[in-house]
């Protein structure tokens, strides 16, 4: 993909007007579509931080879209539930 005036000052004016998680994504996304050494050419080009846009590309990466997921936490939802009802009926 070639970046043309036009289109480095609408990427510019896209990411600047978004913000968060969304604006991550779009970066993303542009980078992916810029291809080989896209990073270093957004950073150059479109004066984007290389390390937020390594972080758009793990949150797009990410499985279902979901930043945050319980097995991310660590334990199972099953391995909770359990623990919970072994303490509430150990107790009664």
């Amino acid at each position: 993909m070639e970046l043309t005036d036009s289109r480095k000052s609408l990427c510019i004016e896209t990411a600047q007007s978004i913000k968060g998680s969304a604006r991550r994504l779009f970066m993303a996304r542009t980078v992916k579509e810029l291809g080989a050494g896209g990073q270093r050419r957004a950073e150059r080009d479109l004066r984007w931080g290389r390390m937020t846009i390594r972080k758009g590309t793990h949150e797009l990466n990410q499985t279902a879209g979901d930043s945050y997921t319980h097995a991310a936490t660590g334990s199972s939802r099953s391995a909770v539930m359990v623990s919970t009802t072994a303490v509430t009926s150990g107790s009664s």
